[in-house]
C-alpha cells in the first residue's frame, strides 16, 4: 500500500497536482550549509603551533612569516677554471691509472710466476679490479655529496682519493643560506622550510 501511495504522489509532483495543505519532501536535495574544507596550514618555526598559509603573521607568538620576496644569487659548486683542471686531471687519471697499475702487476707478477700467461692474467685482474674500485668510489662520492648540492666536488673526491674521498664528502656542504634565517636550503626552493621566507633565485656562472 505504502508504494502505491508513493507512486501516486511522484506522478501528481511530475503534473504539478499538489494541494496547498499537503507538505511534499523532496528527497536527496544537497544541503546548502555543507561545511567547508579547512585551510592548509603550516608550522610556526618560533611556536611551532600550525598557523593557516595566508596568515602574514602567528596569531599565537607575534612572528612574522616575511611575506616580501628576498632574492639569492646561487653561483654553482666552484669556479669554471677548477672544474676545467679538475676535468683534464680526473681524465689522465681514468686513463693512465690502469695502465700504471698493469704495469707494476706485471711486473710483480713476472718475478713470482715463471709463466708468461699467468702473469699477464694477474696483471689484467689487478687493472680490472682497479677501475671496478675507481668506479664505486666516484658514483659513492657523487651520492654522498648529491643531498648537499656538492655532486661534482663528492665525484672528485671519490676518484681521487678513493674510500677516503667518499668519507671526506660528507664533510662538503654547498647549499646556499636564507638570508633571512642562515638555514641551508636543499635546492632553489621557492620558500625556506624553516622561516617561510619567499625566494627568488638568480643563477650565475662562476668564473674566481
Amino acid at each position: 500500500m505504502s508504494e502505491q501511495q508513493s507512486l501516486e504522489d511522484s506522478e501528481r509532483l511530475a503534473d504539478g497536482d499538489v494541494g496547498e495543505d499537503q507538505p511534499v519532501e523532496i528527497v536527496g536535495e544537497p544541503k546548502a550549509d555543507a561545511p567547508k574544507a579547512p585551510l592548509a596550514l603550516r608550522p610556526c618555526s618560533d611556536c611551532g603551533k600550525l598557523v593557516s598559509q595566508r596568515a602574514s603573521v602567528c596569531p599565537f607568538c607575534g612572528r612574522s612569516f616575511h611575506e616580501s620576496f628576498l632574492g639569492i644569487t646561487y653561483r654553482g659548486e666552484q669556479p669554471v677554471p677548477i672544474l676545467v683542471i679538475f676535468t683534464l686531471l680526473a681524465l689522465l687519471f681514468v686513463f693512465a691509472g690502469p695502465v700504471v697499475v698493469h704495469r707494476i702487476a706485471l711486473n710483480f707478477a713476472e718475478n713470482a710466476y715463471q709463466d708468461d700467461l699467468v702473469a699477464r692474467a694477474v696483471a689484467l685482474l689487478a687493472a680490472g679490479c682497479y677501475v671496478f674500485s675507481l668506479i664505486c668510489c666516484t658514483v659513492l662520492g657523487g651520492a654522498v655529496g648529491a643531498p648537499r648540492m656538492a655532486y661534482v666536488t663528492g665525484l672528485f673526491l671519490g676518484l681521487f682519493f678513493g674510500p677516503l674521498g667518499v668519507f671526506a664528502a660528507f664533510a662538503i656542504d654547498k647549499r646556499p643560506q636564507c638570508p633571512q634565517c642562515f638555514s641551508r636550503l636543499g635546492g632553489p626552493a621557492k620558500e625556506c622550510p624553516a622561516c617561510h621566507s619567499r625566494l627568488t633565485w638568480q643563477v650565475e656562472t662562476r668564473w674566481y
